[in-house]
């Protein structure tokens, strides 16, 4: 089965989580979500030099950059964009 690891932030609360699940299930594939530590997140802003106003970009940021690290984890990653994401307060 493919493995595709979904490193969006809010898609349950924009409606799209859903239809991500449908489109997976169409072609074969489950969604997985990597799993990170709270260190991970907590650090993520400063390996990827840039300060973020959302927690929940920070944990899709520490979820790529566990892909990255340990690429046998997914066969494929996902990082549709949902309307609150490019917001900052």
């Amino acid at each position: 089965m493919i493995r595709i690891a979904q490193l969006s932030c809010g898609p349950e609360y924009s409606g799209i989580q859903g239809e991500l699940e449908k489109a997976a299930e169409m072609v074969g594939a489950e969604l997985i979500f990597p799993e990170v530590s709270l260190e991970d997140v907590r650090n993520v802003e400063e390996r990827f030099g840039i300060k973020v106003a959302s927690g929940d970009l920070n944990l899709a940021m520490a979820r790529a950059t566990r892909i990255v690290e340990n690429p046998d984890l997914a066969d494929a990653s996902s990082l549709p964009p949902v309307f609150g994401a490019p917001k900052a307060p």
